[in-house]
């Protein structure tokens, strides 16, 4: 089994140190701050971060449950939450975190570079209307389509990794580290590539200003591939609301490659 993440990353960062003089490692005193927040239904627990970093908005998704998945339904797929003001935020990047892997490879139909899985994760903010998602929030991020409620539009990049250019189902979703190969449905077992653990996104566009104490609200996490509840077939999908925990500030250097990597795929793109 094959696996991209750690490796990924620090190619990131030599990508970018190799073309760019001068560039600076972020230190502990560019993380103004970091709030967690945590969820838990039965087996299944998700945690998601989110850190102000240099003027970025840092958003770490983890799946940390500690059970086997057999099914696909219990993938995790999404993050829904408030943010006070409803901020504009423009997508940078959507990286495998330090750590963390991808399995299956072999079902992609275009290789994974630097870590990128941007063309398989899709943002939305909607501030005009009630949008039919857990907690009504305003802003969501997914790995999938939710019968349309993410297109392909709404990804992060274009770098398309399984046909058709858009989000699908649970590929791409998050496993814990507790996965059993071998014991689960078709799907969790080798039909899909999946994440082993965490994407982290990165987003400009945070205001100064922006209270991060008190300004992210209403976090809920979303498993399977239907939007809140059953599917046609009867089966579960769950999803459930996050509490504030008291999140550990990110070590620097899991914070430069994050950042780092970012910036590196943020001018490749702008170079294309």
């Amino acid at each position: 089994m094959r696996r991209y993440g750690i490796a990924a990353c620090a190619a990131m960062v030599g990508v970018l140190l190799a073309g760019t003089a001068g560039a600076s490692v972020i230190g502990p005193d560019d993380v103004v701050q970091t709030v967690g927040f945590e969820g838990s239904q039965n087996d299944l627990r998700a945690q998601v971060v989110f850190s102000r970093v240099d003027g970025s908005l840092v958003i770490r998704l983890s799946n940390i449950g500690k059970a086997d998945v057999l099914r696909a339904e219990d993938v995790l797929t999404a993050v829904f939450f408030d943010l006070a003001g409803k901020p504009e935020l423009t997508m940078v990047s959507a990286v495998i975190s330090v750590g963390s892997y991808l399995i299956h490879p072999d079902k992609m139909h275009n290789p994974i570079v630097d870590g990128d899985v941007g063309g398989e994760w899709a943002y939305r903010r909607v501030t005009d209307k009630v949008w039919d998602v857990p907690g009504n929030t305003s802003y969501g991020i997914s790995t999938c389509e939710f019968d349309s409620e993410f297109t392909q539009y709404d990804r992060f990049s274009s770098n398309t990794l399984m046909k058709p250019d858009n989000v699908q189902g649970v590929d791409f979703g998050l496993l814990p580290t507790s996965y059993v190969k071998g014991t689960g449905q078709q799907q969790v077992e080798g039909n899909l590539p999946l994440i082993i653990h965490e994407v982290t996104f990165i987003f400009d566009g945070l205001p100064e200003d922006f209270d991060m104490d008190t300004g992210i609200t209403n976090v809920w996490f979303q498993y399977g591939f239907n939007l809140g509840g059953l599917d046609r077939n009867g089966s579960p999908h769950p999803y459930f609301p996050a509490t504030r925990q008291n999140a550990e500030k990110p070590e620097p250097m899991t914070l430069s490659l994050m950042a780092l990597g970012s910036i590196a795929l943020w001018r490749r793109r702008k170079a294309a």
